[in-house]
């Protein structure tokens, strides 16, 4: 899976609306409990791309997983919150091109 980061001004409102990725993985409510454990494995390996552009290693947010559609299926969205400054990153396997005026950085994986 290809995601698309984006680097972002802090986000501080609204994170208790959306579910932890810890929770998810935990009672996965639209993948298997195999598919859960690899999302949290895309997420790890997702965490280490952004080291190399830029993030600090800390989150003061827990991770976070929302969902879009596409024509047959959701696709995870990941979430979290750097702690050191507040800075936000957001990853979609889709482009969110009205993410782009709010964007300090942003970037594409290779394949997770």
């Amino acid at each position: 899976m290809r995601l698309h980061v984006y680097q972002m001004y802090p986000i501080d409102l609204g994170w208790g609306n959306l579910q932890t990725l810890s929770d998810f993985i935990a009672n996965p409510v639209v993948y298997s409990p195999h598919e859960g454990a690899e999302l949290g494995k895309i997420f790890e390996q997702l965490l280490k791309a952004c080291m190399d552009k830029g993030w600090g290693g800390d989150d003061s947010e827990v991770a976070r997983v929302m969902w879009l559609p596409n024509e047959v299926q959701f696709m995870p969205v990941f979430a979290w919150k750097e702690g050191n400054n507040g800075t936000t990153y957001i990853a979609s396997p889709v482009k969110l091109e009205w993410l782009e005026m709010y964007t300090i950085n942003s970037f594409t994986t290779g394949n997770l």
